[in-house]
């Protein structure tokens, strides 16, 4: 009998595998983008990080300013991706004639994705924390 229901539902466990296995994979990619764009940026910026220093801003005004724009990055990226989900499984619910969405469903991966970018950004934020003021100003 056993033998019957796993092989009843293998198809099931093998989509819903798949499923998780790539959301890991693009939870991963966002991460490391994130964490690319905020280094970069971060880099960038760092003769500004250095005269703000140098006039007396706080190294937690500086992180700040990285999470702020991490923030705004990671804000505008959840409203969209909810957004086009909600639509997404509207459209897909009235062809297939499948019930309504979860909120908590969606909840959860907004604040998954949020724990997630903000563990990406937290090397970026400790840079820009640790830049000296006299090798960013000597730097260009």
């Amino acid at each position: 009998m056993h033998d019957r229901i796993d092989s009843s539902v293998f198809e099931q466990r093998l989509m819903a595998t798949l499923a998780v296995t790539m959301a890991g994979l693009a939870l991963f990619l966002s991460a490391v983008g994130l964490y690319g764009v905020l280094a970069f940026s971060v880099t960038q910026r760092t003769r500004e990080m250095g005269i703000r220093i140098a006039f007396g801003a706080r190294k937690g005004k500086l992180a700040r300013l990285v999470l702020l724009q991490l923030a705004s990055l990671s804000g505008a990226g959840i409203v969209a991706g909810i957004t086009l989900a909600w639509v997404g499984i509207r459209l897909l619910g009235q062809a297939a004639n499948l019930g309504g969405s979860s909120v908590w469903m969606f909840v959860g991966s907004a604040i998954l994705l949020l724990v997630v970018n903000g563990l990406a950004g937290f090397l970026p934020a400790q840079r820009a924390m640790s830049v000296d003021p006299m090798v960013a100003l000597r730097a260009e």
